[in-house]
């Protein structure tokens, strides 16, 4: 058995936090660092590659020697590494990716950033008055909340194009915002 990486990503107002959730080797972790498996200390190097949305290049970070790790401590992506001020909502690919002498690890995930989104669309319902719940503005308002439960729903459920498709209509709808 080999030890299989494992991350958990989340987001924040305007970065991604990300962790090595790997664990130890155990009884119920096979997969995890240690012995028998390759140990942490035997990491020589660890990288992130993320790819933003609507970009083909990956973004290289030099995660090491913060991650791997099997403590609670996670590493900042901010906006600065593609050169913005903001992060873009939308689908991010993540290749994490961990070398010791011996071995490669490697393990991919896709992530969707949507939190400028789901801030616009909270300053769209708090410009609302309580005379506006039956007006063209609250039913566009309950229209954006609803398609942001549906793309969040389809990159959970892996459907990434249909979730792209709706993240750039829900981009379109929310230029206004100060997310």
């Amino acid at each position: 058995m080999s030890t299989v990486l494992q991350l958990n990503i989340i987001s924040g107002e305007n970065a991604l936090y990300v962790f090595d959730v790997t664990g130890s080797y155990s009884s119920t972790n096979k997969e995890g660092w240690g012995q028998p498996n390759t140990q942490i200390s035997e990491i020589e190097s660890a990288f992130l590659s993320i790819k933003e949305p609507d970009s083909d290049s990956f973004v290289e970070v030099d995660v090491f020697p913060t991650l791997p790790t099997t403590g609670k401590i996670g590493y900042e992506i901010d906006p600065s590494y593609f050169e913005r001020e903001e992060l873009l909502p939308g689908i991010y690919e993540i290749d994490y990716l961990a070398n010791s002498a011996t071995e490669n690890l490697s393990q991919s995930c896709l992530f969707y950033y949507y939190y400028p989104l789901q801030c616009c669309i909270q300053e769209k319902r708090n410009a609302l008055s309580l005379t506006d719940f039956s007006s063209d503005k609250a039913k566009e308002v309950y229209e954006l909340e609803a398609l942001l439960e549906n793309a969040i729903w389809a990159a959970c459920s892996g459907m990434i194009d249909q979730a792209k498709e709706i993240n750039d209509l829900l981009r379109s709808k929310c230029k206004c915002c100060n997310c």
